[in-house]
């Protein structure tokens, strides 16, 4: 499997739920001390910024993904 088939496979292929929330970055470190204490694993994927949209990044550059996954929205 190349790089770009493994990237768009973790993007749009299957059934994964997660819970994903935000925390401000000050706060970061006593979330992540509550989740060891709760044998809880916790993986940053990004921050927010102000603005409109959004800009995907991969290694610090942005990119635009090939592929999108289902729209649980429309």
């Amino acid at each position: 499997m190349s790089s770009n088939q493994a990237l768009d496979f973790a993007l749009a292929g299957g059934d994964d739920y997660e819970l994903l929330f935000a925390v401000p970055p000050k706060r970061f470190a006593e979330l992540k001390a509550a989740a060891d204490r709760l044998n809880l694993m916790l993986t940053t994927i990004g921050e927010l910024r102000g603005g409109t949209g959004v800009t995907w990044s991969l290694n610090g550059k942005d990119f635009v993904p090939s592929v999108s996954g289902y729209d649980h929205f429309a």
